[in-house]
Formats: structure tokens, sequence, C-alpha cells
């Protein structure tokens, strides 16, 4: 049985454990970061990419061609912003990314440390409801907390800036609240929450 001081060494570890943790892999996911909200982006789901395709069997007998539409993948994305944007676009969002990404992990690893030492104290120890409730509470205590700052990445992510434009992302800061209006915040808490 671990003794007051052991369980605030353990919370403390698991709290910088995390925010390094969560860090380090924000910084090397960026890039999908980006790609994958540019694809889920409405923005860019209506604009579809069209190839031609090649129909034989008309009534001369000739080839006709036909234009069919295909909606961009990974790969197109990612070439089309290194086209359009530049190298540095795919890591957009990466400054509210870190702001939120090592105190959510810390977060999320202090609050499941702490809800497994209650739940310990509940149901039988180390059990997988334990296991459950805490990752559970834990989730919901970070995802509550950090909702604001990921709603500051999404949108800076989904600029989409030229190579001529300077300092990409400014003023999402304040505009965050304006076009929604804070109402909006629990919405989308609830929807990340889901």
């Amino acid at each position: 049985m671990a003794t007051g001081g052991q369980q605030k060494e353990n919370t403390l570890l698991h709290l910088f454990a995390g925010g390094c943790g969560g860090t380090v892999g924000a910084i090397f996911t960026c890039p999908l970061e980006v790609i994958k909200t540019r694809l889920q982006s409405s923005r860019l789901a209506l604009r579809t990419v069209y190839y031609p395709q090649v129909h034989l069997g008309t009534i001369s007998g000739a080839g006709m061609v036909r234009p069919t539409s295909v909606t961009p993948g990974l790969f197109q994305v990612l070439k089309s912003i290194l086209e359009k944007e530049g190298p540095k676009s795919l890591f957009r969002g990466l400054g509210p990314n870190l702001v939120g990404v090592a105190p959510s992990r810390a977060v999320y690893f202090a609050c499941y440390s702490k809800a497994k030492e209650q739940f310990n104290g509940i149901f039988v120890p180390n059990s997988n409801i334990v296991h459950i409730f805490s990752a559970g509470s834990a989730a919901f205590i970070t995802n509550s907390l950090m909702n604001p700052i990921w709603m500051v990445k999404t949108r800076m992510q989904l600029e989409q800036k030229s190579h001529k434009d300077k300092a990409p992302g400014r003023g999402h800061q304040v505009q965050v609240f304006c076009p929604d209006g804070a109402p909006g915040i629990p919405g989308r808490r609830l929807s990340r929450l889901l």
C-alpha cells in the first residue's frame, strides 16, 4: 500500500510523463492532424477532383471520355497543401496544440491516477471496472477543461493561406467567440465527449 507521499509523487510523475509524452506525440503527428482536419472539413469535401474516364461501346464504336468525380485522398490533400500553402502550413495549429496537449495529457494522467486510487477503494482493486471508470472520469474532466483550446486549434488548421500571407492564425484566439458566441462551447464539448 502506497503512503500519502508516494501517492503524491506518483501523481506528479504521471502529470510530468503525460505532459512530455503528449508534447512529443503532438509534434510528430501535427501534419497528419492538419490533413485529417482538412479532409473532414465541409469546405474540402465539396471540392471534388475530376478525372477522365474512357467508356467503350458507343453506337459508333468509338470511345467516349466522361469526367468522373473522385473525393481527394490523403496524398492529394498533402500535395495540394504543399503546393498552395507551403510546408510550414503542415504545422498550422501546432502552437495551440502544444499549449493544449501538454496540459491535456498531464491532466488526464493525473486524474486517471487519482480516480484509480478512489475506485480501488470502492471496487475490486485494479479490476477492469476500476480502469474503465478511471479512464472515463479522466476523459470527461480533461475534455471539459481543454475544449476551448481544441476549438482554436481546429480553426487554425482549417485556415487556408497562400505563401504571401504572413502570420497565419493571428486573431483566431479572439474570433473564436464572436461567430458562435459563448453558448456554442457547451455544444462542441458535448460532441467531443461523445
